[in-house]
């Protein structure tokens, strides 16, 4: 599965459309600990190579703040304790 970031919106899907300007993707597994409250977020896991980021590396050098923000809401959405 994969999350596909265009026009102020968030997609989830299986194949990556050409067009893709900032697109996340890893395996349920890697996103589980992810949703628990991993301490880092996207951040360490992409360091961790658990997950792949991809796109325009432009767009996602601009954005690295914006995806940083994304996943620390993705962890206050599932609930986890911080």
């Amino acid at each position: 599965m994969h999350f596909d970031i265009r026009a102020g919106r968030v997609r989830s899907g299986t194949d990556w459309p050409a067009e893709t300007i900032i697109g996340v993707r890893g395996s349920a597994d890697a996103w589980t600990p992810i949703l628990d409250g991993l301490p880092g977020g996207l951040h360490r896991a992409w360091r961790e190579k658990r997950l792949d980021f991809v796109g325009q590396r432009a767009a996602l050098m601009d954005g690295y703040v914006v995806l940083y923000e994304l996943g620390e809401r993705v962890v206050e959405l599932s609930g986890a304790p911080q």
